[in-house]
């Protein structure tokens, strides 16, 4: 089973076609990765749907580094949207929401 760590680094490094073993926790996603701010964005969401996480636009503005995505999905407790179990706790959601935090 994946580490959050690990998957991150999946999903960084299949978004923007790098060699997942390039990757460190102080890796750049611009300086060192090449990711422009598009890149940037198609990562994190990625990520968002992975995780069933969602980042605020304050907070993407902060995240520069490899470890900075990393320790906001470690730290940030999620919701797995599309478990059966959630979906069950909320049977008559049927306006388009998904999950609340």
């Amino acid at each position: 089973m994946e580490t959050v760590a690990q998957k991150t680094k999946r999903i960084i490094a299949d978004t923007l076609g790098v060699d997942r073993r390039m990757l460190t926790y102080d890796s750049h996603l611009q300086y060192d990765l090449g990711a422009d701010s598009l890149d940037t964005l198609a990562v994190i969401a990625a990520l968002e749907k992975e995780f069933g996480v969602p980042v605020n636009d304050e907070r993407i503005e902060q995240m520069k580094h490899v470890g900075d995505l990393i320790k906001h999905f470690e730290q940030t407790k999620f919701i797995p949207l599309y478990h059966p179990a959630f979906q069950a706790a909320l049977p008559n959601v049927g306006n388009g929401i998904t999950g609340f935090r």
